[in-house]
C-alpha cells in the first residue's frame, strides 16, 4: 500500500513540475508580445508592433559604431522625429493599412489609402458625400496626425483628394503588398509624390 501511495505522489510531483515549467514558458512567451490598441497614447511605431525593437544602447552612435554611453531608458529627443526604420515593401504596406484604419475614424473621410517609403507617406482620401468642403488645413493636419500616431518616424505626409492620384496610390500599395521590385516601387512613389500639390 505504501509503494502505491509513493508512486502516486511521485507521479503527481512530476505532473506538477511539468505544469510549472509550462506556465513559466508561457509567461515568458507572452511577456514579449505587446499589443497597443488604436487610440491609446503609445510611443510604439505601430498599432500592432510588427517589428522587433532594438535596445537604445545597441543603436549606432554618431561615429557609426555602437553607442556605449546610451542608457537602456534613453528616449530620443522630442525635437527630432525618430529615424525611419528600414521596412520591406510588405511591412510598409501593412503599416500603411494601420494608418488607414486610424484615418477612417475621421468623420469627414469615407476612405483612404496610404503608401509609405522611408520617412514619407502619401495618402489619398475620399470624403463622405455629406462633406461638401475640400482638403482644408485642419483636415490635412488631422490626417497627418493620424499617420504619425501610427508611424512616428514619418517626417512628411503628402495628402490628396484627387481621385486619379488616389487610384495610383492604391495601385502602388498593391504592388508593395505583392512584394514588387523595389526600384519600380521607388520610381512610382517619387512620381506620385511630385504629382501631389
Amino acid at each position: 500500500m505504501k509503494n502505491s501511495n509513493i508512486n502516486r505522489l511521485t507521479k503527481l510531483a512530476a505532473v506538477a513540475a511539468l505544469a510549472l515549467a509550462l506556465i513559466t514558458l508561457l509567461a515568458a512567451c507572452t511577456s514579449t508580445t505587446e499589443l497597443t490598441p488604436i487610440g491609446s497614447p503609445s510611443p510604439s511605431p505601430a498599432v500592432l508592433n510588427p517589428l522587433p525593437s532594438a535596445s537604445p544602447s545597441a543603436l549606432p552612435g554618431a561615429t557609426g559604431g555602437l553607442n556605449p554611453l546610451a542608457s537602456p531608458g534613453a528616449q530620443p529627443s522630442s525635437s527630432e522625429p525618430p529615424a525611419a526604420p528600414t521596412l520591406s515593401n510588405q511591412e510598409s504596406a501593412a503599416l500603411a493599412g494601420q494608418c488607414d484604419a486610424r484615418i477612417a475614424q475621421i468623420s469627414e473621410v469615407e476612405s483612404s489609402v496610404t503608401v509609405m517609403l522611408g520617412d514619407t507617406a502619401l495618402t489619398g482620401v475620399k470624403f463622405v458625400t455629406a462633406y461638401k468642403g475640400d482638403l482644408t488645413t485642419r483636415i490635412s493636419g488631422v490626417i497627418s496626425g493620424s499617420v504619425r500616431a501610427v508611424a512616428p518616424s514619418v517626417a512628411a505626409v503628402k495628402i490628396t483628394n484627387d481621385p486619379a492620384i488616389t487610384d495610383r496610390i492604391a495601385a502602388l500599395r498593391e504592388k508593395q503588398l505583392e512584394g514588387g521590385p523595389s526600384g519600380e516601387v521607388r520610381d512610382e512613389f517619387d512620381s506620385i509624390n511630385k504629382a501631389i500639390k
